[in-house]
């Protein structure tokens, strides 16, 4: 499936703040989330295979063929694509659907044979350095691996227009509001974003957070789980 884009929202300009909180996870954190993510594959995982195992039930009730035959044309395909070892992908490696089930899990960048190159904090906070006259807009998109929410910075005056950040969704996006008010807070001016998808519910996340990892609010009734503390930097 291509990468789709399925709604959008625009940000107030001069809402945001100039250099957003960053979430800061610890080791023991990021490990526990990482757990949390496998925990939920399985779950997937589980249901497929129960759904497989009624296929094979009904097609076993169809004519029988040729066992020998059969045999060896199958020893015959796997020996041809290698599908004996086909299963068998490097630790980490997980392509099971949207979210984070379709994401490579580690703990530690380091051992992420992909990241290769270490950013300097200078440049970093730089490039998350928001001007008053920028504008932001929300883009929610999916695709064969993952859903989410990417938040560009486009600046008219200098034609620049870049992913500042995203945030990762277990679910597609199907509507985007823009909230310039806090719900828990009267007296306080908010940058929060409303998302709406075929869950009975709607998540309300903090665009002045980077590697948010829950949402700050949610409308509605869901599945609950063990919340994690973490620090702002």
């Amino acid at each position: 499936m291509p990468t789709m884009v399925t709604c959008l929202a625009w940000v107030g300009r001069g809402i945001a703040k100039a250099v957003p909180d960053k979430v800061e996870l610890s080791q023991e954190e990021l490990e526990d989330l990482i757990k949390d993510a496998k925990e939920k594959i399985k779950d997937t995982e589980g249901s497929d295979y129960n759904e497989e195992q009624m296929n094979e039930g009904m097609s076993s009730q169809q004519v029988p063929e040729d066992s020998d035959h059969s045999d060896t044309e199958d020893n015959e395909v796997l020996e041809e694509y290698d599908l004996d070892n086909y299963d068998e992908d490097g630790e980490g490696v997980v392509m099971t659907g949207a979210g984070m089930a379709g994401l490579t899990y580690f703990a530690n960048n380091e051992d992420d044979p992909y990241i290769t190159l270490k950013d300097p904090d200078e440049d970093e906070k730089e490039d998350l350095h928001i001007k008053p006259t920028d504008n932001l807009i929300v883009v929610g998109k999916i695709d064969e691996e993952l859903s989410n929410l990417e938040i560009y910075v486009y600046n008219e005056e200098d034609n620049d227009l870049y992913v500042h950040h995203d945030i990762l969704l277990d679910t597609f996006p199907l509507a985007l509001e823009w909230l310039n008010f806090d719900p828990e807070n009267d007296d306080k001016q908010g940058n929060l974003l409303a998302v709406g998808t075929m869950e009975p519910f709607i998540n309300i996340w903090d665009l002045d957070v980077i590697d948010a990892i829950d949402p700050v609010l949610t409308l509605g009734e869901r599945k609950k789980k063990k919340s994690k503390k973490v620090k702002l930097g």
